[in-house]
């Protein structure tokens, strides 16, 4: 039932729609996840942000860090709304969010790699820092990569409906979101001597060792 589409074709994986939005407990895990982690995530999107101002000198546009800031900040909102109104019960805006993430997060990702490409020099970088960049460079290549090939298969099911594309179109949906996730954990590496506090007054904040 999970596999099934609207032509009726053998398929042997899930859409992450379906997977996610359609059925418990995962949809209880994915929504609890996603929420559990959101404000960290929203925190340390500012984090990012002041990161990129001091990367960015008087010659390049500090801007910059704050249109990251802002896409990073939309794209897990997005990931809010698509976890909250999945496929199943309100298509409209699950595919509003879901299109604002993929679009806010590639764009994200590229703004990320350029600013770190245009104010740091390789051999100047710790081992951390260097590991960092180079992961986010092959997780860029893999996450857009992964979409053009989601949005070819997605198309070519619709026309043609031949068994089993579909699964390959939620297997480009795995990768598109796992080397989504995979770029954010880079963040490791970017703040490996910063601990995250919470108070109850204060809140959500950093502090380096």
């Amino acid at each position: 039932q999970a596999n099934a589409t609207h032509c009726l074709v053998y398929n042997f994986l899930p859409s992450l729609s379906a997977a996610i939005g359609n059925y418990q407990p995962q949809r209880f895990v994915w929504q609890f996840s996603v929420l559990f982690h959101a404000p960290f995530r929203y925190a340390i999107a500012f984090l990012y942000k002041n990161h990129h101002l001091t990367l960015l000198s008087r010659k390049h546009r500090k801007e910059w860090a704050y249109l990251a800031c802002i896409l990073n900040i939309i794209e897990l909102s997005s990931l809010v709304g698509l976890s909250l109104w999945t496929s199943s019960n309100n298509y409209e805006i699950h595919k509003f969010c879901f299109s604002a993430f993929v679009i806010c997060s590639i764009i994200y990702m590229y703004l990320v790699v350029l600013i770190n490409r245009l104010t740091r020099s390789e051999e100047l970088l710790t081992l951390a820092e260097r590991k960092s960049l180079r992961y986010k460079r092959r997780l860029l290549v893999i996450n857009v990569a992964s979409i053009l090939f989601a949005v070819y298969f997605f198309v070519r099911h619709n026309n043609h409906c031949e068994p089993g594309i579909y699964s390959l179109f939620a297997l480009s949906e795995y990768v598109f979101v796992y080397s989504n996730i995979g770029f954010h954990m880079t963040a490791y590496w970017d703040f490996i001597k910063a601990n995250v506090y919470f108070h109850w007054r204060t809140g959500i904040h950093f502090s380096s060792v």
